[in-house]
């Protein structure tokens, strides 16, 4: 598979996957829904204030806020990520395009030998 090939796919399974949020699941008679059921965040922050002193930062408690952040704008984010992800399919996808036209330049030329 071509790289775009392999984008397409993460791009529908990534729909698949947040898709599920909300969705009945219709094996629990009480009418639940898929929701987030988990989420991390782990920040890092590069910094070396001088030679020998700390160079990595973690703050667990920033880490917690961050999280509730994302999981109260899940939906917003999640969008936000499909999109980007999109973008990344669809430049992958243009960049073939040269490729492509070379291949199809060749075949004409072979077929024309012919």
């Amino acid at each position: 598979m071509s790289n775009a090939e392999n984008l397409k796919r993460e791009v529908a399974d990534a729909r698949e996957y947040v898709g599920k949020i909300g969705r009945p699941q219709h094996h629990f008679r009480d009418g639940s829904v898929g929701r987030l059921h988990r989420l991390d965040v782990a920040s890092e922050i590069g910094h070396q204030e001088s030679t020998g002193s700390t160079n990595y930062w973690k703050d667990k408690a920033f880490d917690l806020a961050l999280a509730k952040i994302v999981r109260d704008r899940f939906a917003e984010l999640s969008a936000a990520a499909l999109e980007l992800m999109e973008q990344g399919y669809k430049a992958a996808r243009i960049a073939e395009k040269d490729a492509l036209l070379a291949s199809l330049a060749e075949i004409e030329a072979l077929e024309s030998e012919a």
